[in-house]
């Protein structure tokens, strides 16, 4: 623990002198750290419910103070912080919201705006942030001040992040608009009650066991899968326009699906309501992965 309070101190994220946040334990396994970094209630207790912006939307600048926002952009070092090859990625763009507490920055075409992590994604940020720079990162945060609010010399405000994965965009896959499997996954509550898209494989009626089998919830729920991320699929059977999957076939689990629909959460688990269903693609067989 005092490992973490130093790096804190020298990552100029963790103001000793300001009033401390209520403690909240998060409800989170160690292993999932890196992509919480919180509990997520707590944050949308002080910022709300999270909104999308675009790191380069000209009619979204400025970006609200304390206010929740998801975007996508590139993680890259901030200049000048002994990152110079990192922070390179920022040349030619207009910076927002860097001083000295910004170690890290997210960029797009043509803004970068400098991120401070809160307490919990300091861990992250020092021993494995560095490997995804220069890739495109989901991050959730707040314009938000750090520092001591007390110094008027200081009013420094940044990109306070509690969340961040990778954002998977392989080649040739269809961008949705929406979030990636893994997103709604870890963070559902963002998302709960809206209409959303997510793709995946169909991987029929949890035909591998991908899910707990007791937590089906219809006789006619299917599965849909993206790396190691699963949900349930209810409402709709998977099947659309000029297609029509079986969910007794592992044969037909080498399809790439995109749904759109509500989301909803029993005991943890997420289900997606489906009003559609699209075929995407042949998929590599991955019942014939180890």
């Amino acid at each position: 623990m005092r490992g973490i309070l130093l790096a804190a101190v020298l990552l100029g994220t963790l103001d000793l002198t300001a009033a401390p946040l209520p403690q909240v334990q998060p409800p989170y396994r160690r292993v999932e750290r890196y992509a919480i970094g919180g509990d997520v209630s707590r944050y949308e207790a002080l910022y709300g419910s999270p909104e999308f912006r675009s790191i380069d939307d000209e009619l979204a600048r400025p970006w609200p103070r304390l206010q929740n926002i998801r975007t996508i952009a590139v993680l890259t070092g901030a200049p000048g912080r002994g990152r110079d090859e990192a922070g390179a990625a920022s040349a030619g763009h207009v910076t927002e919201y860097t001083n000295s507490y910004t170690n890290y920055m997210l960029c797009g075409d043509r803004y970068c705006i400098g991120v401070a992590p809160v307490e919990e994604m300091l861990e992250f940020f020092l021993q494995q942030g560095r490997s995804w720079f220069h890739r495109r990162v989901e991050v959730i945060g707040a314009i938000d001040q750090v520092g001591n609010p007390q110094d008027p010399g200081c009013p420094c405000w940044a990109f306070r992040v509690w969340s961040v994965q990778l954002f998977a965009e392989p080649g040739g896959r269809r961008r949705s608009d929406g979030p990636t499997l893994e997103a709604l996954v870890r963070g559902p509550e963002a998302t709960a009650g809206r209409s959303i898209t997510v793709s995946g494989t169909f991987r029929g009626a949890n035909l591998f066991e991908d899910l707990p089998p007791g937590t089906r919830r219809d006789p006619a729920d299917w599965v849909l899968k993206d790396g190691p991320f699963s949900i349930w699929v209810t409402g709709r059977a998977p099947k659309g326009k000029g297609f029509s999957l079986d969910s007794r076939s592992r044969s037909d689990c080498t399809w790439r699906v995109e749904v759109r629909g509500q989301v909803e959460t029993t005991s943890g688990y997420v289900y997606l309501r489906a009003k559609s269903v699209v075929l995407v693609r042949r998929e590599k067989d991955e019942a014939d992965e180890p």
